[in-house]
């Protein structure tokens, strides 16, 4: 069976969440970490009056790079830490492929080290499609029958300008204040309970495809005020590129205890 890179990062949630819920001395009940060196890198979280942590963030695609990130890529590893040379004994095929004034274009090279010609065609990508790698070796073990094995992975380019709140950022906490979080009774959240949705701003600034990752299962109507909240924003202005691409941009609502082990699924960045 080929090797999908997706494979990799699924069996690394699975391990995540297996080491979150299978100590006693580290996890409640619920699931939840008490173990702070698994909490997740995420910006500083905001307290209410009754001290209700919340935070909106930017959620990422789990592989995506900045512009300039990638175009500073020169091997496969920068266009993907978690790629392991390693793993390879020697390569068959390393295609990179891209979107290029409206046209898929691919680049074959062989080796760990992106070619001049493929890192010509990452600098040059159009903005709001990803950059794919498809590649193809013999792995690097001790089998008798060691059969050419298959990795790709796909790299999302963040855009520079996220996507705003009309107002700005403290309009936006003033907003999720008034309208969800001084609606919540002090003491709902109570040791490591969170609360996670996740939404999408679209092109056009609307608010679309709402999710609830973590649901608060204490209180159904929790999560009806936090869905409804988002659903009754205003428009924003949507995420874009320095060419002026538009495109749409994901983001995340937690509510609660911000050292939930859960947490650490979601990719954030402080908008």
């Amino acid at each position: 069976m080929n090797l999908s890179y997706f494979n990799h990062f699924l069996l690394f949630g699975v391990i995540l969440l297996c080491a979150c819920t299978s100590q006693n001395s580290s996890v409640t009940n619920s699931g939840d970490c008490k173990d702070k060196s698994i909490v997740s890198e995420v910006s500083s979280t905001n307290t209410d009056s009754i001290g209700i942590h919340f935070e909106i963030s930017v959620s990422y695609p789990h592989l995506s790079l900045d512009k300039a990130d990638l175009l500073k890529s020169l091997t496969i590893s920068d266009l993907d830490s978690t790629f392991k040379k390693s793993w390879i004994d020697s390569y068959i095929s390393v295609q990179i492929s891209a979107s290029l004034d409206g046209t898929k274009k691919a680049v074959v090279g062989y080796g760990h080290d992106l070619t001049i010609e493929q890192r010509e065609l990452i600098k040059k990508a159009d903005t709001s499609f990803p950059i794919h790698a498809k590649i193809m070796y013999i792995p690097n073990n001790s089998l008798s029958e060691n059969d050419p094995k298959k990795i790709e992975f796909t790299v999302e380019q963040n855009p520079e300008i996220n996507a705003e709140y009309p107002g700005g950022y403290d309009d936006l906490i003033s907003y999720l204040k008034e309208n969800a979080i001084d609606k919540i009774a002090d003491g709902t959240y109570t040791g490591y309970d969170m609360s996670a949705l996740t939404f999408t701003v679209t092109t056009k600034g609307d608010i679309e495809n709402i999710q609830l990752v973590d649901p608060f299962f204490k209180d159904k109507n929790i999560e009806t005020l936090l869905v409804n909240t988002l659903t009754n924003m205003p428009k924003w202005e949507p995420a874009m590129f320095t060419d002026g691409t538009i495109v749409n941009q994901n983001f995340a609502f937690v509510v609660g205890n911000m050292l939930n082990c859960k947490l650490n699924l979601l990719k954030l960045r402080k908008v």
